[in-house]
């Protein structure tokens, strides 16, 4: 089998994966997909595992740069952080990871489970969360 058909069989098996969204994320997705130009492509709510995250790319033009504007302005605020990466082509846009800031006390993407205080960063994560999806419903 050449390689190219290697890969498109590839896709076409990925293209029939079903992952379901975390029912906290559902809301953030919701969000995030309404912004002009913002389309999402993962999301993780942590599962007490991991922080939560969000990943995120924005269309060319000046409608989705807005719309970036307004989440980094809200993630600031509400102290998370906005990671950007770049595709082979980076005229087709750019891709985006939204988690939690330092000042939650994260020294990697590992929630320490073995600290006392885990559970009470977690629920403060958690409401951070709620209140930056409450504000950028505001700009859709």
């Amino acid at each position: 089998m050449e390689l190219l058909e290697i890969t498109k069989e590839l896709i076409e098996k990925l293209k029939k994966v079903n992952q379901p969204i975390d029912e906290e994320m559902i809301p953030f997705v919701d969000v995030l997909n309404r912004m002009k130009g913002i389309s999402t492509s993962y999301s993780c709510a942590g599962h007490g595992l991991r922080w939560p995250m969000i990943h995120f790319k924005t269309d060319p033009g000046e409608e989705s740069q807005e719309s970036l504007k307004k989440i980094t302005k809200a993630a600031n605020y509400f102290n998370w952080l906005i990671s950007v990466h770049c595709s082979n082509d980076c005229k087709k846009g750019f891709y985006y990871c939204l988690a939690p800031a330092a000042g939650y006390r994260i020294v990697s993407s590992s929630v320490p489970a073995h600290k006392p205080e885990t559970e009470e960063i977690v629920n403060e994560v958690a409401e951070q969360m709620k209140e930056l999806i409450l504000h950028l419903k505001e700009f859709v």
